[in-house]
């Protein structure tokens, strides 16, 4: 429901609008006089603000663990090491949440991060340097973008 710089709306009928929307393929139109790109989903069904913001969260994350291992001398295989991780992946989770007035990729209080107890972490992986086993996780955040109202009127 949002409009494209330099975007030309198309006069479309229903047949073709509900073809094209049925299909996943967005197209520009003006509704009571807002220019706006319907039906906001990539080919895959999925809608663009889920897809961009997924994508952008792997990005931070990344950089973000990434950053806590580039920026100290060491990163101990010990519970301050796993926690310095934790707490880099739940930045960029916390990063990514909504809140009660403002909308986010993830639904506000819903992130998590699941770190394997250090005891469970094999001597392969440790002598790798390679920490696995991590698990983070929330719930997407909706949006709405219709409205269904019922309603009367009469006199008095």
């Amino acid at each position: 429901l949002k409009s494209l710089l330099g975007a030309t709306d198309h006069i479309l009928s229903t047949t073709q609008k509900n073809f094209l929307e049925g299909d996943n393929i967005n197209h520009h139109m003006t509704v009571a006089g807002v220019s706006i790109t319907r039906p906001g989903k990539t080919t895959y069904g999925e809608f663009i603000d889920i897809r961009h913001g997924v994508d952008a969260l792997e990005s931070d994350m990344k950089e973000s663990v990434f950053a806590v291992l580039a920026s100290l001398p060491k990163v101990p295989f010990t519970e301050r090491g796993l926690a310095l991780i934790e707490n880099a992946i739940m930045g960029s989770l916390l990063r990514f949440s909504g809140t009660d007035d403002v909308g986010g990729l993830i639904a506000a209080g819903t992130a998590y991060v699941i770190m394997p107890a250090l005891s469970s972490i094999s001597s392969a992986d440790k002598a790798a340097r390679r920490l696995t086993g991590v698990r983070f996780g929330g719930v997407l955040e909706g949006a709405i973008h219709s409205a269904e109202l019922v309603g009367s009127l009469t006199n008095t």
